[in-house]
């Protein structure tokens, strides 16, 4: 999981590798507080400075500030 602010907008990424069953990543995405299921979008080709390997998707969603600073608080800020 992966966490960044650009242009005001605060994002958030996870990065599922191998064959995912589409029902795990769906309870793994619903998790993620603040974040509707319709917010996560399948990004192939990358985003926010993630390239995906051979094998790997990113998911992303727009997160609100308030979720961005609960979830730096609890998995702290590795300065990027």
């Amino acid at each position: 999981m992966l966490v960044r602010a650009r242009d005001g907008d605060a994002y958030i990424a996870v990065v599922a590798e191998g064959f995912i069953d589409p029902e795990f990543l769906a309870v793994v995405l619903n998790c993620v507080p603040g974040v509707a299921a319709a917010d996560w979008l399948p990004e192939p080709g990358g985003v926010m400075g993630i390239e995906p390997g051979f094998g790997q998707i990113v998911h992303s969603a727009i997160i609100s500030p308030e979720y961005q600073a609960k979830i730096v608080d609890q998995y702290g800020d590795d300065g990027r």
